[in-house]
């Protein structure tokens, strides 16, 4: 067999871009919305989806999301 003619592009370092989880997204959401919970201690799982839950129901008209 003779060479194979591979003509893939080169793969840049750092060039694949992981695509973020819901959990992440709503984690920044919560951040962008609310900033001064950065100066907090960390936040729990628990406490990040209660503040997304009422971020959304003030976005939403007032419907809670559970």
């Amino acid at each position: 067999m003779g060479p194979v003619d591979a003509a893939s592009p080169p793969v840049t370092p750092g060039g694949y871009r992981r695509r973020m989880g819901s959990a992440e997204i709503i984690t920044v959401s919560v951040f962008i919305t609310r900033p001064w919970l950065l100066l907090q201690a960390p936040l729990t799982v628990e406490q990040v989806y209660l503040n997304a839950r009422e971020i959304l129901a003030g976005s939403t008209g007032g419907s809670v999301i559970s």
